[in-house]
């Protein structure tokens, strides 16, 4: 399950990414890193790991100097997990959980931007999540979907 917000810009917080794609497609788990979100766009971080880094470059000298957040989607498959991933990014964000996708490219958003904008990249990157809350309903606790 996935969605968009309606208005890109109104998207902000920060959250914890453990899980990213290398070049390979594989994934990549690491320590949990800060990632913080402003009007929709990836804010840069010296903190981010060196592969992830060069990631995030990548999408940003690809797409007009920004980073944006496309997709909160929802994974429900409790086969794979960060304990026992599936080495394919494609796969692995069916896990249960939460993963956000960067970069301006989506298939089934792609309406929202104009056709002049450049639009390469949709990757998906996964959150170090202990809980999550829908308004003041917990929903996600303990690895798993509480609803």
């Amino acid at each position: 399950m996935l969605t968009e917000a309606l208005e890109l810009s109104s998207v902000h917080g920060k959250c914890f990414i453990d899980t990213y794609p290398g070049d390979d497609f594989g994934i990549r788990i690491c320590e949990p890193f800060e990632l913080t979100i402003e009007n929709g766009r990836v804010l840069p971080s010296d903190h981010f790991p060196a592969e992830f880094q060069r990631l995030y470059n990548m999408i940003r000298d690809n797409e007009n100097g920004e980073v944006l957040v496309r997709e909160l989607g929802l994974g429900l498959n409790p086969a794979p997990s960060t304990e026992t991933p599936l080495s394919d990014i494609n796969f692995h964000e069916r896990k249960i959980g939460i993963h956000l996708s960067i970069g301006k490219k989506h298939g089934l958003y792609g309406k929202k931007l104009p056709k002049t904008e450049v639009q390469r990249f949709h990757i998906d990157i996964f959150l170090a999540l202990e809980s999550m809350y829908v308004g003041d309903v917990k929903v996600f606790e303990d690895g798993g979907w509480m609803v």
